[in-house]
């Protein structure tokens, strides 16, 4: 198969977004499974206003990092069924070095299966790097937590090599902070 410049800007504009879309899903699975709507559907709405509402206060700002709004990709869109969104990049000022943090909400833990980036990446076209996965300690709320580095690489369309960090961890529904993916399977194996 011989593929043509529309295929290559396809191939492209996958691999551009799936970092995003990969963090998001890995940092909204545990928001996901910690804030698990209960009871009937009048409380699941006002569950997932509650949210939208949360993220929608999300600073722009943060020190010297400055950030703008970004659209996750319309198939993540559909692949996850988000209840809410937020899709931030930032910038540091002084330097340009850029991050982009992203959360999603979903209503169903099932919907961020296979989204753990170890998975998500190498299914769109990211290869680990040399470096490969490390663990990194973290604060948040004052309690620090080890989370999970991992290194990613790919060639883009013009033949540039890419490069992308990713952290990532997960929030169980009792508060406990991991970057362990079984507990993630094993309750969304339970719904």
């Amino acid at each position: 198969m011989k593929l043509t410049l529309s295929m290559l800007r396809r191939i492209h504009a996958v691999n551009r977004f799936a970092p995003v879309v990969c963090l998001a899903a890995l940092l909204a699975a545990g928001y996901a499974l910690s804030h698990r709507p209960t009871g009937d559907r009048s409380q699941a709405v006002a569950r997932a206003r509650s949210i939208r509402s949360s993220l929608a206060d999300v600073p722009f700002v943060g020190g010297d990092w400055v950030g703008v709004d970004c659209p996750l990709p319309a198939g993540a869109t559909e692949i996850l069924m988000p209840t809410a969104v937020l899709s931030r990049r930032f910038t540091e000022l002084g330097t340009g070095r850029r991050a982009t943090l992203g959360i999603i909400h979903c209503g169903d833990v099932r919907d961020m299966h296979g989204h753990h980036p170890p998975s998500c990446y190498p299914a769109s076209g990211w290869q680990p790097r040399s470096e490969g996965h490390d663990t990194v300690s973290l604060a948040l709320d004052g309690e620090r937590f080890a989370a999970s580095l991992y290194r990613f690489s790919s060639t883009d369309s013009t033949g540039a090599m890419r490069e992308v960090s990713v952290i990532g961890f997960f929030v169980l529904p009792d508060g406990t902070i991991t970057s362990d993916m079984s507990p993630l399977g094993s309750r969304a194996a339970k719904l």
